[in-house]
């Protein structure tokens, strides 16, 4: 498997501290795989593995950390809002885009129905729409297509 620059920069940018503390080791411990010393080095090898071990709970408990805060910022009611927002605002800019499009004049009509329909379904989903009100629902056949309408209710 080969590698490119980038790859091997993001590696070492994401494992620095690792890299780091390997390092330092080897240099604390120059004799470490070389013969004579066997027993020193199964010593220095599992106190590294300590080290490592050590190492990955405090990363495991960095991303805990960070996972948290990532869960409490999409979960803020103020950020969850500005997010309905945008979705509202982008499904009236869809609207008023399919309304301007070189399209014969049945499909603006159906994109207007949508446009209108969804702006009072999600004033019904709001208690505190203002222009919420009691509406009487009424379909009834238009062209083999049925047409909903809604009474007293303003667009």
């Amino acid at each position: 498997m080969s590698t490119t620059d980038e790859e091997f920069q993001d590696f070492v940018a994401n494992n620095r501290e690792l890299i780091e503390m390997i390092m330092r080791m080897q240099n604390q411990n120059p004799g470490v795989g070389k013969a004579g010393g066997a027993g020193e080095d199964t010593y220095r090898m599992g106190r590294a593995m300590n080290d490592m071990e050590a190492h990955a709970d405090r990363m495991r408990h960095r991303t805990e950390e960070f996972l948290q805060d990532t869960y409490r910022m999409v979960m803020n009611p103020e950020v969850q809002q500005h997010f309905m927002k945008m979705g509202m605002e982008f499904m009236m800019a869809v609207t008023a885009m399919m309304q301007n499009a070189p399209t014969p004049d049945f499909m603006k009509e159906s994109v207007a129905d949508v446009g209108r329909t969804w702006k009072r379904t999600s004033c019904s989903m709001n208690d505190e729409c203002e222009a919420r009100k009691p509406s009487k629902v009424t379909i009834e056949p238009d062209d083999g297509r049925r047409k909903v309408t809604f009474d007293d209710m303003d667009d």
